[in-house]
């Protein structure tokens, strides 16, 4: 991996660190973080510019989490009604998505605080 992205320019190199932070906040799954260790890593080895390889990460994490919020915001009900159609109704029920919906409403911001610093939770919230 050090050898391949050594032979890449260095727009497409940032720009993989910037996209795989962005995935990550999307899709909390997706293991970004070896990529963020191994830059940061390199950074020091004075591969890459260290203030630049940190400033992308940022961004990256808070340009995934703007496309989620700018998802749920336009398209949350419609996304709702077809998971409420769809064969994944008999893992979370219509009637379960309603209750965590409400509890969002009147704790919203505590889920978010503890999505963003307790990562056990953060793909569940």
């Amino acid at each position: 991996m050090i050898e391949w992205l050594a032979h890449r320019p260095l727009i497409l190199v940032y720009a993989f660190l910037f996209l795989n932070t962005a995935l990550e906040s999307v899709f909390p799954p997706y293991p970004a973080d070896i990529f963020v260790l191994l830059f940061a890593f390199l950074s020091g080895q004075g591969t890459y510019n260290s203030c630049l390889v940190y400033a992308l990460s940022a961004l990256g994490g808070i340009a995934g989490i703007m496309i989620l919020f700018y998802t749920a915001r336009e398209k949350g009900d419609a996304l709702i009604g077809i998971f409420n159609r769809s064969f994944l109704r008999h893992i979370l029920p219509p009637s379960l998505i309603e209750r965590i919906r409400r509890k969002f409403q009147t704790h919203g911001d505590l889920f978010n605080l503890l999505h963003r610093f307790l990562p056990g939770l953060r793909a569940p919230i």
